[in-house]
């Protein structure tokens, strides 16, 4: 039943992240705020009795969730708001306050922590305290969830802040009751239903919470807004003030069922880590830190604090669970926190390496380009030198050729002289002859 529940958790994350302004300096907790206009109206009820429901006809739409069963659905104070006829109503959902799996101990606690995280959430209080019953199934565990509301709130309580709501109004049938309608019929029955009517002055408001016409919804709501404005005009809100006169007569009630029972101030710590370890903005990590680190403090003391008070009887287990699962959401951030900087150290550190890797093979780069650039003056030079040994060679060629030829050419022109002369002479022989 803690605030942590795993099947819950989306509905009671909103209570304290929704119209959160005002903050007690004491404790911390984020508080709902209220102005003149609002009228604000706290539903309680049984487990099953249609209470969510009843909530969702007035608001409109389908705020809170609602399952015919008898274990509650609601397992802590939810909120929602909705203009009608120029007002602003604000609807406060209580978990259901008689759970069949509790025992009558348990029971008184279950009141108790309902009750207070109601009042703590809205120090301005309530208009009205809406009391919400199934047609016709108000029985003597009605009146005992009654008699522990006036633990709570003060005897006069019922009579002076109450309305009592009737749920399923679209199962009566008038021909089936002889004609009665269904307004008779409520002044008709007797028992402890008429013993608590008499006690609320009449306020009864019966609710058809599945009719989609919205003529039958607006009347219903006028009809409980009417009982609400005589209530604060004649009583006035039940507020925070009202509440704290009634501690010491509470805390006896709940030691008189030899019940530990959870401090007020334990329950607005409670509820005040919650709401502050959500709301740390984890991408500030040197103040995120710092708060996580002073919020597991805290939760640390407070789970002390609880544990005493628990007297070792293990009635407040929800509490020291949901104690715990905030300590392991804390340290969960931190963890997170931690790995993130961890990260980015890694990260800073590998761009730096990769930045000098990089610096080196642009040096390293660039020395290969001068070598190559280098090699390659060398290698025009080495071209330069071929051609100009080529060059020499070729006309050393030359020159040795035509030397060749000159020589030739001599031996030539003497073979050619001997040869005339040799012709000369054989012509001078023929002719001696």
């Amino acid at each position: 039943m803690g605030f942590f529940s795993e099947k819950t958790k989306h509905y009671s994350s909103c209570i304290y992240l929704r119209s959160v302004k005002a903050t007690s300096h004491k404790s911390g907790i984020k508080q709902i705020s209220s102005d003149n206009k609002m009228v604000s109206l706290l539903l309680v009820g049984k487990t099953g009795c249609g209470k969510s429901a009843t909530g969702n006809s007035i608001l409109k739409k389908e705020r809170f969730l609602s399952l015919l069963q008898t274990e509650s659905v609601t397992k802590n104070i939810d909120h929602d708001f909705v203009k009608f006829r120029g007002r602003t109503l604000q609807v406060v959902d209580c978990p259901g306050l008689l759970d069949t799996n509790c025992t009558e101990k348990e029971a008184a606690d279950l009141v108790s922590r309902s009750i207070q995280q109601a009042v703590a959430i809205n120090p301005n209080g309530y208009d009205a305290v809406i009391y919400v019953c199934e047609l016709g199934r108000f029985k003597k565990e009605d009146m005992e969830v009654i008699g522990q509301l006036k633990a709570f709130f003060g005897n006069d309580f019922f009579k002076k802040h109450c309305i009592i709501a009737v749920t399923h109004a679209d199962m009566y049938d008038e021909d089936e009751e002889d004609g009665v309608t269904l307004k008779q019929w409520v002044k008709e029955q007797e028992g402890a239903f008429a013993e608590a009517r008499k006690e609320c002055c009449d306020r009864v408001v019966t609710f058809d919470n599945i009719t989609s016409d919205q003529s039958v919804k607006d009347q219903q709501i006028e009809k409980l807004l009417g009982f609400v404005d005589t209530i604060v005009a004649k009583h006035g809100r039940y507020d925070q003030g009202m509440f704290e006169r009634m501690r010491e007569h509470r805390e006896k009630y709940i030691q008189e069922k030899d019940e530990p029972f959870l401090s007020d101030e334990s329950l607005k710590e409670l509820a005040s880590l919650k709401s502050e370890v959500r709301e740390v903005d984890e991408t500030k990590t040197d103040s995120a830190m710092k708060e996580l680190e002073l919020a597991k403090e805290r939760a640390v003391r407070l789970k002390t604090k609880i544990t005493t008070e628990d007297k070792n009887t293990g009635k407040l287990k929800n509490s020291l669970e949901e104690n715990d699962l905030i300590i392991k959401l804390i340290q969960n951030k931190l963890d997170s926190i931690q790995k993130n900087i961890e990260l980015e150290l890694e990260t800073t550190k590998a761009k730096k390496s990769f930045k000098k890797e990089k610096d080196e093979s642009k040096k390293k780069t660039s020395e290969l380009v001068d070598k190559l650039q280098e090699l390659r003056e060398k290698e025009k030079e080495l071209n330069l030198d071929i051609d100009r040994t080529h060059k020499n060679s070729v006309k050393d060629n030359i020159l040795f050729a035509l030397q060749v030829a000159a020589v030739v050419l001599e031996t030539a022109s003497s073979v050619t002289s001997l040869v005339k002369g040799g012709v000369k002479l054989h012509k001078y022989v023929n002719k001696i002859k």
